[in-house]
């Protein structure tokens, strides 16, 4: 039996994904997971990843910016001006906003920042391995059927697709916005479907170097794990926000008057301390249980956690995906950051520790979160407007009325949404809601953008509409 694979025609064992790096967890990650699909080869120094990928049937690299004979940026180059079409996949300790957009400029088809999340490096691995195909068959992706000759799907993507759905619940090929399409834009309610089309599962083990990891979620719900065991949390109100404060400045150290003057202002330094101490002994006792180590340190008047935890903060993953797909935005352009923005997205589960709504550190950072996540809605909710997906882009911009009630904009997006669907009432039922929402929360009316597009809508304009 003949396999087509991306570059060129050969058996399976041809079909390579090559890692370069002195690390090697991400190689074991696609040993064990992908294995079935390519063969996997890792090499540490960077010349010789550079010669294995201009004399073998690669279809896929990923190389690290840390090597130990040159820089990763220097591989990523010479690879990408010798072979512009074959995906490479950079992986960098660091995301900053230089070294993001030296590696895009440098050929990179994805970033990653160190730890790599599996279900990350697979969705990245999926998406530039589809983008390569769809290159390769003259901008059309091949059927998910057979094998072989006349445009057929190649075996090696079938079993690719096979696994990523199982790894992944969706199917490599399809779009989050194929996956969410539907033939009627509201269910039989007059209600927009829940959810908001995509899909992200984050699994957390211990780390390489068999350090515990400890893992809170303060994107809605807080809850906190440590190696996937539930930390059950019986400390008082006072002492659990104390808690929340040391996770969420896990990298830092916090001097204990500072704490003592946040946490307790309206006390003498006395009562304060005594205070302070009493929650910092009702800390340490809840992860006595679960940590060989001790979770909270004291060393020169400052607190800090034992940094010998592995931390994982769904707050942190939000803002590095949300920085990531900035950066790609001005570099690239929206194709490049979707991935990234549906991951930040799917990753908000709610404003920043909710059930604290009176603590004075919160707030500010909570705004700030909450902006962000909006942000993002809204640029999604544009895109998938733009591109057909109208449904999708309006559970987006349901999901950002029911955070804030007064954004005009997106009650005309809305509006347009359902006139390009040919949902006249709903389109004016939506402009009724604007009203309604401006004149309770802000005493005002729409303006005369939105006037004008309703009477468009009213007096039965048939043009197509943009945003």
């Amino acid at each position: 039996m003949v396999f087509y694979i991306f570059y060129g025609v050969g058996t399976m064992e041809h079909s390579l994904i090559l890692v370069i790096d002195s690390r090697a967890d991400i190689y074991r990650r696609l040993k064990s997971s992908l294995n079935s699909c390519f063969r996997i080869l890792q090499v540490e120094d960077g010349k010789r990843g550079i010669e294995i990928a201009f004399h073998e049937k690669v279809v896929l690299i990923v190389v690290s910016r840390c090597l130990p004979d040159i820089n990763g940026l220097e591989v990523l180059k010479t690879i990408h001006q010798a072979k512009p079409h074959l995906p490479i996949i950079f992986v960098a300790n660091q995301a900053d906003e230089e070294l993001i957009i030296a590696a895009f400029r440098n050929g990179a088809a994805d970033f990653l920042k160190r730890p790599v999340e599996e279900h990350e490096l697979l969705l990245s691995i999926e998406r530039c391995l589809r983008k390569s195909l769809f290159e390769e068959n003259n901008n059309s992706l091949p059927e998910f059927t057979g094998a072989g000759e006349n445009g057929k799907l190649p075996t090696v993507w079938h079993r690719l697709k096979t696994l990523f759905r199982d790894w992944l619940g969706y199917l490599p090929g399809r779009t989050i916005s194929q996956e969410t399409e539907q033939t009627d834009m509201v269910d039989e309610n007059n209600t927009i479907p829940e959810g908001n089309g995509f899909s992200s599962d984050y699994d957390h083990d211990s780390d390489n170097n068999g350090h515990p990891i400890l893992r809170a979620s303060f994107l809605g719900k807080c809850s906190i794990y440590v190696n996937n065991q539930k930390v059950k949390n019986g400390l008082g109100r006072k002492t659990k926000t104390l808690l929340h404060y040391f996770l969420y400045h896990h990298d830092k150290q916090n001097y204990r008057e500072v704490i003592m003057e946040q946490f307790w202002p309206n006390s003498d330094p006395t009562s304060a301390r005594n205070s302070l101490n009493v929650a910092i002994h009702a800390i340490r006792r809840l992860f006595k249980t679960c940590l060989e180590e001790d979770f909270l340190l004291f060393r020169d008047e400052c607190y800090f956690i034992n940094p010998e935890l592995n931390i994982w903060l769904d707050v942190e993953e939000f803002q590095q995906n949300w920085e990531l797909a900035r950066n790609m935005i001005q570099e690239s352009g929206m194709e490049q950051a979707l991935s990234k923005l549906e991951l930040a997205a799917e990753l908000y589960k709610g404003d920043f520790i909710e059930e604290e709504i009176y603590e004075e550190w919160l707030c500010p950072i909570r705004d700030n979160l909450k902006e962000v996540y909006l942000h993002i809605l809204e640029l999604l909710s544009h895109y998938y407007s733009e591109n057909g997906n109208l449904s999708l882009a309006l559970r987006l911009c349901e999901k950002i009325i029911d955070k804030d009630s007064c954004r005009e904009e997106v009650y005309r997006r809305m509006m347009i949404c359902y006139h390009n669907s040919q949902q006249r009432s709903k389109a004016l039922r939506i402009y009724q809601r604007c009203c309604e929402a401006l004149e309770k929360e802000l005493e005002v009316s729409p303006s005369s953008e939105t006037v004008t597009l309703f009477h468009r809508i009213k007096n039965g304009d048939s043009e197509k509409m943009k945003n």
